[in-house]
């Protein structure tokens, strides 16, 4: 499997960290729906960024 370089890592941990951060925040506080919904969509558009990322570098290796 190709390794993953540090941008892919940094934006994958930053939405499972992200992401994982809003259900805690949630259970110990009290936020509004728009917030909890604005940081669960925030963190998964991370990990689709990081997705993409990967893919992008994957064909573009591919090519070469």
């Amino acid at each position: 499997m190709k390794q993953l370089n540090k941008t892919n890592v940094a934006l994958l941990v930053a939405g499972v960290v992200l992401l994982n951060s809003g259900f805690i925040i949630k259970r110990y506080m009290s936020i509004s729906d728009a917030t909890d919904g604005f940081i669960k969509g925030l963190s998964i558009g991370l990990l689709v960024l990081s997705l993409l990322v990967f893919l992008r570098q994957k064909r573009h290796t591919a090519q070469l």
